[in-house]
């Protein structure tokens, strides 16, 4: 199975603090995004090594790590 990080839409903020915090959006900013639907997810990529910053730094835990 493959892990995965999830955003839950209901209880997300729009406040861009995860994507401040990962270090592939850092890279590609128009490419990526965890929580702008149109962008792809960092998650997905290879490149992510999943170090969860971005789920520990969102304030109200809308970034979940799960199988």
């Amino acid at each position: 199975m493959r892990k995965t990080i999830k955003l839950n839409e209901n209880t997300c903020l729009d406040c861009g603090i995860c994507d401040k915090k990962c270090y592939i959006v850092a890279m590609e900013p128009a490419k990526y995004s965890l929580y702008k639907p149109a962008l792809t997810k960092p998650g997905e990529s290879y490149t992510c090594s999943k170090c969860l910053e971005c789920v520990a730094s969102c304030p109200n835990g809308s970034l979940t790590y799960k199988l």
